[in-house]
């Protein structure tokens, strides 16, 4: 009886001691996922280019807006693991398009139309 006993003791204390790690881990999850888009906004905003209106910028300041929301919705409660499953690849891929961008290829073509090259506000005669 006694050997019973002290085997249901062991059981309980490992019992305690499981979920006591479990909920460590779920705070260090949490950590981990707020560095980790810490990080991911922090590079993007590194660089000065982010306010510039180049393609570059563009896709900086959108990744790092992700970023930043993600991190509010972080702060809101929601599941670091569940966030982290859903849009992680989505801000390496973010990220990735950042480094390999290039330049704007912006073509402007001119309107063959004779009446939009009209100044109707012009004072001279002509």
């Amino acid at each position: 009886m006694s050997k019973l006993f002290s085997l249901f003791k062991i059981f309980v204390y490992l019992c305690f001691c499981s979920l006591s790690i479990a909920q460590d881990r779920l705070r260090n999850n949490q950590e981990f996922v707020q560095r980790y888009l810490i990080n991911h906004v922090s590079k993007m905003y590194s660089n000065p280019i982010v306010w510039q209106d180049v393609k570059k910028g563009h896709l900086r300041l959108r990744a790092a807006y992700y970023g930043e929301r993600l991190l509010d919705s972080l702060a809101s409660g929601s599941d670091p693991l569940d966030l982290a499953f859903r849009h992680f690849q989505n801000l390496t891929d973010m990220r990735w398009n950042v480094y390999q961008s290039g330049e704007y290829n912006l073509i402007i073509k001119r309107s063959g139309d004779p009446m939009k090259r009209y100044n109707y506000f012009s004072s001279s005669i002509d």
